[in-house]
């Protein structure tokens, strides 16, 4: 038989350490009981009594309300002055060149970038007309 010590669940009812989370100083709660009874068997572990108090919760919302604005004026601000997007231009022809000087897909190339033609069809659809695709495309429905 082997060590109890050893067995993967010893460390789970034998902690070194507990929070216990909603402590109070209160006598009328439970959690109090927790924390007393664990000092007061025996317990030989380090004990954690977690209750946020006001002053915490003001904290949190004292940075949030300094971190939400000044961040969102910065950003604002540098939108403002040197952008935090690329041109619509810079955009349609790709990032990989404009920001990084070089092309990530050489052999991947756009022959329309949608829209209407001045035919009022979709240019794609136009492109493909002016360029014979659609004529093939009959011709190979024709024969077959």
């Amino acid at each position: 038989m082997t060590n109890i010590k050893d067995h993967f669940l010893h460390k789970f009812f034998n902690p070194e350490s507990v929070a216990v989370v909603g402590a109070s100083n209160s006598p009328a709660r439970i959690n109090r009981h927790l924390v007393s009874n664990s000092v007061n068997h025996g317990f030989k572990g380090r004990i954690y009594p977690v209750n946020p108090k006001v002053s915490q919760v003001l904290g949190i919302a004292a940075c949030f309300l300094w971190v939400f604005p000044t961040a969102f004026a910065l950003f604002k601000l540098v939108d403002k002055t040197i952008g935090l997007r690329v041109s619509p231009e810079e955009e349609l022809e790709g990032l990989d060149f404009v920001e990084h000087g070089g092309n990530a897909y050489p052999d991947f190339e756009v022959s329309s970038y949608g829209g209407m033609s001045t035919e009022g069809i979709p240019a794609g659809a136009a492109a493909a007309v002016s360029s014979g695709y659609a004529k093939a495309s009959k011709r190979v429905e024709a024969t077959s």
